[in-house]
């Protein structure tokens, strides 16, 4: 005959010990409020730690300055970052710009982030003062994560990004992630943008309306 289980059930399955100075724990002796206990406290920091560092995750993105063409290649520094400290980074290069923002965003896929930035000569994009030679320009693009892949978002006649152009970034992923069902003007806007990039022409001007 098995045994009948007696008891509350567990809540919490693992233990460990945690040595702690004297001086902290009369500190923390000091911050209990009535009736708390010195377990729950620490389990509430602990929790509020993890909080803060899941919030600090999505705040992390993809940053990448390209080169000019040198002797046939396109180089380009990589960096994991948040807006203060840099992860992880690394040099590559691709035989034409095109192919190192695919390498970029490839990265940005691998790293599961929601925002790219591209900054340096960028390939497709035509300087409106000179369009007739319609050649690259040093400039700044930013990229959101939507379904299917990254989506080109601004685009700026400056070698730079602000902080504030890269939490918008964030900002329209997150909208991407809520929208369930793209009504027909969205729709209609993400073809537009698409025939805009497929004619090579500047995409300034159109980047919100392919999120929105």
């Amino acid at each position: 005959m098995g045994m009948l289980a007696r008891g509350r059930k567990k809540i919490f399955g693992e233990r460990i010990t945690l040595p702690l100075s004297e001086e902290m724990l009369v500190d923390i002796d000091r911050k209990l409020g009535e009736g708390e206990a010195r377990l729950s406290f620490l389990r509430e920091a602990i929790q509020r730690e993890l909080d803060r560092r899941s919030m600090d995750a999505a705040s992390y993105y993809v940053s990448a300055a390209l080169s000019d063409l040198v002797h046939g290649n396109v180089f380009f520094k990589l960096e994991f970052r948040n807006r203060d400290t840099v992860l992880f980074e690394f040099q590559d290069y691709r035989k034409s710009g095109e192919e190192a923002i695919s390498a970029v965003l490839e990265r940005g896929t691998e790293f599961g982030v929601d925002a790219v930035i591209v900054t340096g000569t960028m390939p497709g994009a035509i300087n409106r003062k000179d369009e007739e030679d319609a050649r690259p320009y040093v400039a700044a693009r930013t990229y959101v994560h939507c379904e299917g892949g990254f989506q080109p978002l601004r685009e700026f006649p400056v070698n730079h990004v602000s902080w504030a152009d890269v939490e918008h970034a964030f900002a329209m992923a997150r909208r991407a992630r809520e929208r369930k069902v793209p009504n027909a003007t969205t729709v209609a806007a993400m073809e537009e943008a698409r025939a805009i990039r497929a004619s090579g022409k500047s995409i300034s001007g159109t980047e919100d309306e392919v999120i929105q």
